[in-house]
């Protein structure tokens, strides 16, 4: 086993354990609780405000690429958007795992160059982080009007919420600069040293400029972006609204901001899924709010179906995707022999 699946393994591990220790507190009554409080009626507009989500996050990159001049159909871009989803949902790395594959996507179904993929890829997800900080950011002064929170856990709050602005700014400041963040990231890491790394920083350099021409000379539509993200965001916060609603819970704006902010967060850490991190995130949430650690643990796990879900149609997606490429280059193999 190498390196990398042992890391793998052992975070997942760590995630299944944290899951098992919150389901065997908590237990099993947890759900009892949930079925005598259950409005099913409000799942049919959680489910439309889900569906919301994903087709403005589809949309917010189908705009950017859209700027670079590259004309993809919607539908495509959101299977490009889910299949991201599932491949980063199992990727213990902040959400990430799933871009490099959108990419290739891209390029491949849709002849979007790579270099102008990347670099829509790369703001796509800039805006997005940019989003989730602000979020957290008002979340932490949420935060202070919410009784028995502890003065380190708004500390931990506030140091995280500031070293994503940090990337965020750095990112942002090296681009506009044309310095690079990537390839200079290359180079403190003494990457470029190696021949292997020389075509993969080659195309950063492309799809930094790329980048740099976005902040510059497209600053409306990075505008513009920004706000399709808001928009995704709103579609979130009304998601939770209804599903709290369903499970008997009526919910302040507070509540659903902090759940948001809590979700967010455990995207961070390295576990896939961030799994028993999530669980124990909104318990503890769900109990400072009086509403009771069972219904946080219940309510995540709804959250959990729901992202395995989409991870399911992802991974139909990409499957259908590897098939298809499949035939394509057995097409090709058959033409190229018939020539010769």
């Amino acid at each position: 086993m190498n390196h990398k699946k042992l890391t793998y393994a052992i975070s997942l591990i760590v995630g299944a354990l944290i899951f098992g220790f919150i389901f065997w507190y908590l237990g099993p009554e947890s759900f009892g609780i949930f079925f005598k409080q259950a409005q099913p009626i409000y799942f049919i507009p959680y489910a439309i405000f889900i569906i919301g989500s994903m087709l403005a996050m589809a949309w917010k990159l189908q705009y950017i690429l859209h700027v670079y001049k590259q004309k993809v159909p919607f539908f495509k871009v959101l299977k490009y958007t889910l299949a991201c989803f599932a491949v980063s949902y199992v990727t213990p790395s902040a959400r990430v795992g799933g871009e490099p594959l959108k990419t290739y996507m891209m390029h491949k179904d849709s002849g979007v160059p790579l270099k102008t993929g990347g670099a829509a890829v790369v703001i796509d997800k800039f805006v997005e982080f940019l989003g989730a900080s602000v979020v957290a950011f008002i979340g932490f002064f949420l935060l202070f009007l919410v009784p028995g929170v502890s003065t380190k856990t708004k500390s931990i709050l506030l140091i995280l919420v500031i070293i994503g602005f940090l990337i965020l700014f750095f990112v942002y400041y090296l681009t506009i600069k044309g310095k690079g963040p990537f390839t200079s990231l290359f180079k403190l890491l003494k990457f470029h040293r190696f021949k292997k790394f020389e075509k993969v920083n080659k195309l950063l350099k492309k799809i930094e400029n790329r980048m740099k021409k976005f902040f510059t000379t497209y600053r409306k539509e990075f505008f513009i972006s920004f706000l399709i993200y808001l928009l995704v965001v709103a579609f979130g916060f009304l998601e939770f609204y209804f599903l709290l609603l369903s499970m008997g819970v009526d919910a302040s704006l507070l509540m659903i901001v902090l759940a948001h902010v809590v979700l967010g967060i455990t995207n961070f850490i390295p576990v896939p899924a961030g799994l028993g991190f999530q669980e124990a995130g909104h318990s503890g949430l769900f109990a400072i709010m009086k509403q009771g650690g069972k219904m946080g643990f219940i309510f995540s796990l709804i959250i959990r179906v729901r992202n395995l879900i989409i991870t399911g149609i992802g991974f139909i997606i990409i499957a259908h995707f590897g098939s298809h490429e499949a035939i394509k280059n057995y097409n090709k193999t058959k033409t190229i022999k018939k020539k010769v």
